[in-house]
């Protein structure tokens, strides 16, 4: 990547004396400015900050969550969260199948424990929800409250996980005791089952919306640390190495001119452990070794490789570094 831009540093936009700054020195750099980033947000009194109300809520697992975003921008510039649109219907569907739940369970003069206490306890995680204010502009305290709910372990396990209700023998019994049939408790039992998994899919939807909003709204208060990132980088005339590939990327990709001139220079490419490439270098490689497409399609794998430009060798086997964004399906 550095031999691909260093000919053409104003094409490229980056400074021609520009050095690569050694990794150790450059985590050292960015840790210092996160850092400050980070007593800046924590020094703001408003409850609308969401990162100073993830650490209030829970400051070990909030910093760790809050460290490990930042890093994995840092080194994933395109990376953005999934597209969604916060509604408050998620959470009155929840509330509805808790009530759907506890209307079910009335139906029986005849009870089980298990079961009424898992009903009880979404009852309680449905009154909490339903007493927040949902309605306009979402504020992010709200957000993470509803985060943290409590997860009572009539419903979950001790990791947060589903618990699966296993009271049908429960059920049976509790029916002959009332005088009825077995299988007339087992039947409640189902129906009951029905409505606590309506509760559980409720609940997990709700989750999902919610921990959409905060990680969008995480990647939107990182997006002033990260542009620090770049300006301090600048100002010293550093790159490190993601921005070697990102550079060398772009550079191909917004000028078929220095993308011509460089296919010509590398006629002929060789790959090797081409089982660790991830989609950010194959790209770099296809459009060194791929010719631009008649029909303007901006994918990367729709180039056509030119006839004996590109070699490639691996074993999808040996694929050891997928933590570091490789894509073995390559």
């Amino acid at each position: 990547a550095q031999a691909l831009i260093r000919p053409y540093p104003a094409e490229a936009g980056i400074d021609p004396g520009a050095e690569i700054v050694d990794p150790a020195e450059g985590d050292i750099a960015f840790d210092e400015l996160y850092r400050a980033w980070l007593k800046e947000q924590l020094s703001e009194e408003d409850n609308n900050n969401v990162i100073s109300e993830l650490v209030l809520a829970d400051e070990a697992k909030a910093l760790k969550l809050i460290r490990e975003i930042a890093d994995f921008l840092r080194r994933n510039r395109d990376a953005e969260p999934p597209h969604h649109l916060w509604s408050r219907t998620v959470c009155t569907d929840f509330v509805e199948a808790v009530r759907g739940f506890q209307h079910e369970i009335s139906l029986f003069y005849f009870q089980e424990d298990k079961t009424v206490a898992a009903c009880e306890a979404f009852a309680q995680m449905a009154e909490t929800i339903g007493a927040l204010d949902l309605d306009g502009d979402l504020n992010s305290r709200t957000l993470v409250e509803m985060a943290v709910l409590p997860r009572d372990e009539a419903c979950f396990t001790q990791k947060g996980a589903k618990r699966e209700l296993q009271a049908k023998g429960a059920w049976g019994k509790a029916a002959k005791e009332a005088g009825h049939s077995k299988r007339y408790g087992e039947q409640a039992f189902q129906d009951c089952q029905v409505h606590y998994e309506a509760c559980h899919e409720g609940f997990a939807a709700a989750m999902e919306s919610v921990a959409s909003e905060l990680l969008t709204r995480i990647y939107a208060a990182l997006q002033d640390l990260l542009e620090k990132w770049r300006d301090y980088k600048r100002a010293a005339a550093l790159l490190d190495f993601d921005d070697l590939l990102y550079t060398a990327r772009d550079l191909l990709a917004e000028n078929e001119d220095v993308r011509r001139a460089l296919a010509q220079r590398f006629q002929h490419v060789l790959v090797d452990e081409f089982q660790d490439t991830d989609p950010l270098q194959i790209d770099i490689l296809w459009h060194i070794c791929g010719e631009t497409p008649e029909d303007g399609n901006p994918e990367t794998l729709a180039r056509a490789l030119r006839q004996g430009a590109l070699f490639l060798v691996g074993d999808p086997k040996q694929a050891i570094y997928r933590f570091r964004g490789a894509d073995v399906q390559a």
